[in-house]
């Protein structure tokens, strides 16, 4: 049985995909945004399982046959052996608009979909529904307060994303952001 970190590999260019790097204590990943103009440029994962694969989504080319509306998707999607997760990078909460964020989430959960039906009909393996899907927005801003991810009283879904504010603060860890969001 391949490993579903191997089947992203071999289904995707390795332009559109990163794994962790290797740090002095643990393995770790990193979210840039490309904008310049962008208050939130990069935010750091630590402690990220070395099988991970991190999918760069909004670099992948959308289908031409979809319309305008259908072909966003979010920044990143994080796949481990044990949950998947979504993650979009904002500038400023009051600059982003919570459906549009939402209709992104929605783009890279097909995409990934998609991604899960190459691999069963060329590979013959390849699901992910039965792992746990968490959706977070990264919001920067001028604030000088500490991040803090509250627990939520249900875990994050496609239509209720996690907002974790992220000012100062240049890492998280994986543990946070699986267990809490």
């Amino acid at each position: 049985m391949i490993q579903n970190h191997e089947i992203i590999k071999r289904l995707i260019q390795d332009a559109f995909i990163s794994i962790p790097y290797q740090t002095e204590s643990a393995h770790a990943i990193l979210l840039k945004e490309n904008d310049p103009q962008a208050s939130l440029s990069k935010v750091y994962i630590e402690n990220v399982p070395k099988e991970a694969v991190l999918i760069h989504m909004d670099q992948i080319p959308p289908p031409e046959c979809l319309r305008e509306n259908y072909r966003k998707r979010c920044d990143y999607t994080l796949v481990t052996q044990d949950c998947i997760l979504f993650m979009e990078m904002k500038s400023s909460a009051k600059t982003s608009r919570e459906n549009e964020i939402i209709q992104q989430f929605k783009g890279a959960d097909a995409v990934l979909e998609f991604i899960a039906a190459a691999s069963r009909n060329f590979l013959g393996e390849g699901s992910w529904r039965t792992r746990t899907r968490k959706y977070i927005i990264f919001v920067g801003g001028v604030e000088k307060r500490p991040t803090k991810i509250k627990k939520l009283a249900t875990p994050s879904s496609i239509d209720s994303p996690a907002y974790l504010h992220v000012h100062d603060r240049k890492s998280i860890t994986f543990h946070e952001l699986s267990n809490r969001a």
